[in-house]
Formats: structure tokens, sequence, C-alpha cells
């Protein structure tokens, strides 16, 4: 596994869809957000290690990785038609990343842990993390109106819907695109990295 300093030069070696990613945050992230283009290769590295016709064994397809029900929804909202295509791609990944974000506005004071929320609802399905903020212990549960739980601790309770295994891999997948991302972003001095 690449890390530190040989991953970021690898990185920054493969810009060949940096313009797809920067298009593509322009137009869905409209709004101010405490992240740059970079989270969004981060997340395809992570993904597909930015391989255009990278497929999984579930079926999610191209750099973004996205499900075929997925694809399906996103598709008929943005008129994308080829899940192959890097440019479709990446625009319906950083779309559904946007409804992702939307989804969690509970966290729009800290958008830190907004972004944690997104990207593991990307990964693990924006069902399960909401189950899984409601299957918090009592006492948690009860403040959380008032306190809203950070992704750190709200996550402990992702196994008991998601076996172990995948829950571990979720965790991993959203700490590995903030490290990756805080790589890219290293030597931007105007954005703050998530980490």
């Amino acid at each position: 596994m690449l890390t530190g300093t040989k991953l970021k030069e690898l990185l920054d070696s493969q810009s060949d869809f940096d313009g797809l990613f920067k298009e593509a945050h322009a137009k869905f992230f409209d709004v101010p957000a405490a992240f740059t283009w970079q989270l969004f290769k981060a997340q395809a590295w992570v993904e597909s290690s930015l391989r255009p016709g990278a497929q999984s064994p579930l079926g999610a397809m191209g750099l973004m990785q996205i499900m075929p029900a997925t694809w399906q929804e996103i598709a008929a909202q943005i008129g994308v038609s080829d899940p192959w295509d890097p440019r479709q791609n990446v625009h319906a990944g950083v779309f559904y990343m946007r409804q992702l974000w939307d989804c969690w506005d509970r966290f729009k004071d800290n958008e830190d842990q907004r972004i944690k929320f997104a990207l593991a609802s990307y990964n693990a399905g924006r069902g399960n993390i909401a189950r899984m903020l409601s299957r918090n212990p009592p006492r948690f549960k009860a403040q959380q109106d008032r306190i809203r739980p950070d992704w750190e601790t709200a996550s402990a309770h992702l196994a008991s819907l998601t076996g172990p295994t995948n829950a571990a891999q979720t965790r991993r997948y959203v700490r590995r695109i903030l490290k990756i991302y805080a790589l890219l972003v290293a030597d931007l001095p105007e954005v703050a990295s998530p980490v």
C-alpha cells in the first residue's frame, strides 16, 4: 500500500480526470463547503484507483463505483446515460454526494462531521447510516437533538446493521478518503483539511 509522499506523487501524476472533478464540484457544490474538488478525486482513488473501467463484484461501475440502481436514479435526474463514460460517471458520483451532503444537514454547523456521514452513506447506504444513528443507546438517542453525534462515536453501532466486516470497511473507507484528501490539499494554504 502506498503512503505519504509516494501516494501524493502518484495522485499528482494522475491528473487526467482533474478537470472532470473540478467541473462536477463547481456544478453540484455551488454552496460554500469545507472541501475542494480534490475530495472527489480522493474518493475516486479509493473507489476505483482512478480506473474508469473498474467494476466491483457487486456491480458498481466506473471511476466513482456507482451501483446500477443508484445510476438509474441519478441518470433520470441529471440526464446521463453511460456509466462507463468518465465525465458522466464523475458527474453522477458528485451529484449523488451532493444529495447525501444535503441529507445530513443536521450537521450543517460542523462540515467535517457532515462530510464523514455523507461519505459513509455513499459506501454503506444512506438508510444504514440513518438506522445506525437510531440504534444508539437510549441516553445517546435522547441527546441527539441537543448534541449531534460525531462519526467516530456513532459508527461504533454500524456493525449491528451491516456486520463487523462491512462496518470496519466503511470506517476505513471514510478514513482513507480523508487521509488522501489531506495529502492532495496539503500544499494549498487556503484549504483546511477535515482530518
